[in-house]
């Protein structure tokens, strides 16, 4: 799952037309892909993952780049919000 979400990531980078994002990611790509990991097998349900990036996908081919952006943010966030919960768990764990 995290090579299918991996591959996901970057075709939408390389869409975007923009190689300062390969840039700006550098060496914080294998913490992305950790990341990834987390929240794919922490998720209750990793079939949503999917399901957001299908939205951002759609929005993306039907010119809506409001739509893009808003599910673009509101997927890196809820990504954020379970790898910050995942790593402060396994942190109180091994207290």
């Amino acid at each position: 799952m995290v090579a299918s979400d991996s591959a996901f990531h970057q075709a939408i980078y390389t869409y975007s037309g923009n190689p300062e994002i390969f840039s700006a990611l550098g060496l914080g790509w294998p913490h992305m892909l950790r990341a990834m990991y987390i929240v794919l097998s922490s998720h209750p349900h990793p079939y949503q993952i999917w399901e957001e990036h299908e939205q951002i996908v759609t929005a993306i081919e039907t010119g809506s780049a409001g739509q893009a952006r808003d599910a673009a943010i509101g997927h890196a966030e809820r990504s954020g919000q379970t790898t910050f919960e995942n790593i402060a768990e396994e942190l109180s764990c091994s207290a």
